[in-house]
Parts: C-alpha cells; structure tokens; sequence
C-alpha cells in the first residue's frame, strides 16, 4: 500500500493494484489506486496479467511486485510493456522460476530493491512534508500489553499496518 501512496505522489499517472483479498484492493483504491484487480490464488500468470492490461488499458511502463510471491513476478513480466521495467521488492524464497525468455525478448529492465539506505532520506522528506501520508495505513493500534492480539491481527492479515504503542501511561 505504501507503494501506491509513493507512486501515487510522485507523479505515477495510472496504478493498478493486484492482489488475492479483495478487502485490500478495495483499501487501495480509497488511497489512489485507479485499476483494480482481484487475482486467484492458483490462476495462471499470463492470464492475470491479461486482466490487468485490459484494467489498465495498456501494458504498464513499469511494475512494482511486493509480494515475493514467484507467480506474481511472473505476472508482472508477462505484463509490463516491452523495454518497460520490473521493479522487485517483494521476496520470499532463494530462488525462483520465472519467464526469462520472455523477459528477454521484451528487453524488460528488471530491478531488485529493499530498504535501501539510499532511499531513506527521499522517504523521510515526502513523509515529513506531507507529500506522502503514511497514517491512513494504520488500521489498528494496541498498547504494548496487547502485543499477542496485535501479532495475532497482523498474521491473520486482519489490518493493513498494526502498531504497538511501547509509551507508559502519562508519557508523550
């Protein structure tokens, strides 16, 4: 979600959010998102990318995939545009099988990033500033002798961003 808010402020013209749980497609699209797709779990890659040129109206320039998960990076190679780019955020396994022919005929450039260092102060500037806000993403806040149901609310993907307030009573 902090994607879209990002991509959203700095100047993205069109953003297309896919996922598995339609509560969370329907949260992107409160915070910008112009497309939305609703993705099944065991769909085939070309065919959701398909869905997401036709929610689009065109192949994307670039895709941001966030979820690690090797079906959704294949999803964004068969979408993006030739020559456009493959921007990898998300991991989860050592190593995965993805379509290189078909990200090498396209030309695709593709990326990885993770909290990158570098990143930090221009993520720091667009919250700090307003430009980007990163509070609407907080669907829940627990105080710190609540921490088990917060994990519990974060596992079951129950809320969005889950926060843990460590303050005692009486400090700011």
């Amino acid at each position: 979600m902090t994607v879209i808010l990002a991509a959203k402020a700095f100047g993205a013209n069109k953003i297309c959010s896919a996922d598995l749980l339609q509560k969370r497609l329907d949260f992107a699209s409160e915070i910008g998102a112009d497309a939305t797709v609703l993705v099944q779990p065991d769909e085939d890659p070309e065919s959701a990318a398909k869905r997401i040129i036709k929610a689009m109206g065109r192949e994307p320039d670039i895709t941001i995939e966030c979820s690690g998960s090797p079906s959704a990076t294949s999803t964004g190679i068969f979408a993006t545009r030739s020559r456009g780019m493959l921007l990898q955020i998300g991991f989860s396994l050592d190593s995965v099988s993805i379509p290189l022919v078909v990200a090498t005929v396209k030309e695709l450039d593709i990326r990885g990033n993770h909290s990158s260092l570098n990143s930090y102060p221009a993520a720091i500037e667009a919250i700090s500033s307003g430009k980007v806000n990163v509070k609407q993403l907080v669907s829940h806040r627990f105080p710190l002798e609540e921490s088990e149901q917060a994990f519990t609310v974060a596992a079951n993907k129950e809320g969005y961003k889950v926060v843990i307030d460590c303050s005692r009573p009486g400090e700011v």
